[in-house]
């Protein structure tokens, strides 16, 4: 392994801690402070949104974008590190690595971007199939 791999491991390995850490601290602190929300509607999700502050689920969902590629980074350092007869399980490892930081970043940056703003310029036609809290 070469040295600076393993550094990029270390550092990225801490960087996804701290954003586990943060994610999990930030949802601990919504259910201590905020009444439990249960899917009904779209209206009454609205209206949960309007009436408590997002911030901290903001804060989380960041966290969560960010982790997927700092996880693939963590999984490749792994795998210049694993020995040579567990390179392939290192290798399917990765790959899906590759695949979970795909999909959570989609979901997340859909969650941050067009969810967020259609809720705040009022536009919810079709947001019911977006919203994250929805039950299926």
């Amino acid at each position: 392994m070469y040295p600076s791999n393993a550094r990029l491991g270390f550092w990225s390995a801490l960087l996804a801690a701290i954003a586990w850490l943060v994610f999990t601290v930030c949802f601990v602190v919504i259910l201590v402070v905020k009444p439990l929300f249960t899917w009904t509607n779209l209206d009454s999700f609205l209206a949960h949104t309007r009436a408590h502050d997002q911030t901290l689920a903001y804060v989380a969902q960041a966290c969560m974008l960010l982790w997927g590629p700092i996880w693939v980074v963590v999984l490749s350092a792994l795998q210049d590190y694993a020995a040579p007869a567990h390179k392939g399980l290192a290798h399917a490892a990765l790959v899906l690595g590759i695949g979970f930081a795909v999909l959570t970043g989609i979901n997340y940056f859909t969650q941050i971007t067009a969810v967020r703003s259609n809720i705040a310029r009022g536009t919810t036609a079709g947001l019911e199939h977006m919203v994250e809290l929805r039950q299926i």
